[in-house]
C-alpha cells in the first residue's frame, strides 16, 4: 500500500489559470449568488452557527470490515476472495490539511474525487463541484467562497501543491478549469468522471450537466473529452462524444487493461454498460459489449452489471481479478462490490464491504450524507489492494449555512482482496 508522510503544513504551488471553465450541486447564476449570500448571513443567526465551535475532522476509529466475495460459477480467475476494509487515515488528512491551509485561491472542498498518476511522480487529482476560500479555525464561510463546477489539484511528492481553476476577469468570478460551454460557464457543468494519460497528453472524460437559476439540475446533456497537455496541463481542445454515448445515461469510471480501455455507462436506474478503445485514447471510435462480442451499434448493449445508481463506479483488476465497487442505491452509507474474472463480467453477488460513518459521528443536526464510490488503484503498489474514495456532504441546502469545511472533501478507504483457498 502506498503511503504518504503528511506535512504539518501544505505547500501551494502557484495557481495556474488558463481560459474559461466551470462545475455542480450547491449554487448556480450570479444572481442566485447574490440571494445566497443574503440568506446565507441571515440563516447563520438563525441557526447559531455563527461563532459556535465546528465538529471538524476528527481521526476515526480502526474500523476493519470483513467480508467475502464470490466469483460466478466455474469461474476461471477461482471460486473467490475474502476482502478486508478499513479507513486511510493518511490520505484523509493530506486532504483535511490542504483544504484547512486555503488562503482564498486554493482547493477547499469537493467531490466526485477521481485520480491519474501523471510522468513523472505527480499524482492528478480531479474534482467534480469545488469551494476555493479562505479556512480559519476549521470554519469556511460559504457566502465568500467561490464555487466551482470542477476542478484540478496537482499532488508532489506526498504534497499537495497547485489548485487548477480559471482565473477570475475583471466582470467574472473564479470558474471551473474545464467548461463544456464557455458562453455560460455557470449553468453548464463539466463533471471529470475518469482521466487516462494518453501520450504527451491527459484526456479528461466527463459529463456535462444544466443548472437552472434556482440551483436544480437536469439529467445529462452530453458527455465529453477534454485533452491537457504534458507537463503544464494546457488545455488542448474538447471532444464532444456521439449522443448516444451519453444520451440518459451518466458516464462512470474506466479501467485500462489488455491494451484497450474500458468505459462503464450508467443507465441511472442500476444497469451498467460497458464500451470500450483500443489503447488509451478515449477519442477513438467506442464500441460496446452486446453479450456475444463488441459492437458498434450502441443500441445492442446489454447489461455487463445491474449494481449502482450514481455517477461514479469503479471497475478496477485486482490481482487475477476485477472488483466492481458501487454504491447500491444513492445516498446509502454502504459501500458495496461484485467479483469477476474479466472487465464486462459476469460478476458475482454483490456484498456490502463498508459502511460510512460520517452520518453518526457528526451532530444529526448537520444532516450529514455520503456519498460515490471511486477507486484509485494507482495509488498502491501492494498486490491484492486497492483505494477507494468517497464523498461527505451536507444534505441540500445545510451546507449553504453550515461553517464546518471538515465536511465537503473526500473520505478514503483501503480495501484488500485476498483470494480464497
Amino acid at each position: 500500500m502506498r503511503r504518504r508522510t503528511v506535512a504539518a503544513r501544505s505547500e501551494q504551488g502557484p495557481i495556474a489559470s488558463v481560459s474559461d471553465r466551470h462545475r455542480r450541486r450547491l449554487v448556480v447564476a450570479l444572481a442566485a449568488l447574490v440571494v445566497m449570500a443574503v440568506v446565507a448571513a441571515i440563516a447563520v443567526v438563525a441557526t447559531g452557527h455563527g461563532g459556535a465551535p465546528v465538529r471538524g475532522f476528527t481521526v476515526p476509529p480502526r474500523n476493519v470490515t470483513r467480508t467475502r466475495l464470490a466469483t460466478p460459477a466455474g469461474a476461471p480467475c477461482g471460486p473467490g476472495a475474502a476482502v478486508t476494509t478499513e479507513p486511510d487515515v493518511a490520505l484523509d488528512e493530506l486532504f483535511q490539511g490542504y483544504g484547512d491551509a486555503g488562503t482564498g485561491r486554493t482547493w477547499t472542498g469537493g467531490d466526485g474525487t477521481e485520480s491519474v498518476a501523471l510522468p513523472g511522480g505527480r499524482e492528478l487529482w480531479l474534482f467534480d463541484d469545488s469551494l476555493l476560500g479562505a479556512v480559519s479555525g476549521g470554519r469556511r464561510d460559504f457566502s465568500t467562497a467561490p464555487f466551482l463546477h470542477n476542478s484540478l489539484v496537482v499532488e508532489r511528492g506526498g504534497v499537495l501543491r497547485t489548485t487548477y481553476y480559471t482565473r477570475p476577469t475583471a466582470r467574472n468570478r473564479p470558474t471551473a478549469y474545464i467548461n463544456a460551454v464557455p458562453r455560460y460557464r455557470y449553468r453548464y457543468a463539466f463533471w471529470p468522471v475518469a482521466a487516462v494519460v494518453d501520450g504527451a497528453t491527459v484526456q479528461v472524460l466527463g459529463n456535462e450537466r444544466y443548472f437552472y437559476k434556482n440551483g436544480t439540475q437536469s439529467g445529462v446533456p452530453g458527455a465529453y473529452v477534454e485533452t491537457l497537455g504534458l507537463p503544464g496541463l494546457n488545455r488542448l481542445g474538447l471532444h464532444e462524444l456521439p449522443p448516444a454515448t451519453g444520451g440518459d445515461d451518466y458516464i462512470g469510471g474506466t479501467v485500462t487493461t489488455g491494451g484497450d480501455t474500458y468505459i462503464y455507462l450508467e443507465s441511472g436506474t442500476g444497469e451498467v454498460y460497458a464500451a470500450r478503445v483500443p489503447g488509451t485514447d478515449l477519442t477513438a471510435p467506442w464500441t460496446y459489449d452486446d453479450g456475444s462480442g463488441w459492437s458498434a451499434d450502441v443500441a445492442g448493449a446489454v447489461p455487463v452489471e445491474r449494481l449502482g445508481f450514481e455517477n461514479h463506479v469503479s471497475v478496477s483488476r485486482v490481482g487475477d481479478a476485477y472488483v466492481f465497487i458501487a454504491r447500491s442505491e444513492a445516498f446509502t452509507n454502504r459501500i458495496v462490490a461484485a467479483l469477476g474474472c474479466s472487465p464486462v463480467g459476469p460478476f458475482g453477488p454483490s456484498r456490502d464491504i463498508y459502511t460510512t460513518p460520517e452520518q453518526s459521528e457528526y451532530p444529526a443536526g448537520d444532516k450529514i450524507v455520503t456519498y460515490g464510490a471511486h477507486a484509485h488503484p494507482e495509488l498502491t503498489s501492494t498486490p491484492g489492494t486497492l483505494v477507494v474514495s468517497y464523498d461527505v456532504n451536507f444534505a441540500a441546502v445545510d451546507g449553504l449555512v453550515n461553517p464546518d469545511a471538515s465536511v465537503y472533501r473526500p473520505r478514503f478507504i483501503d480495501v484488500t482482496v485476498d483470494p480464497a483457498t
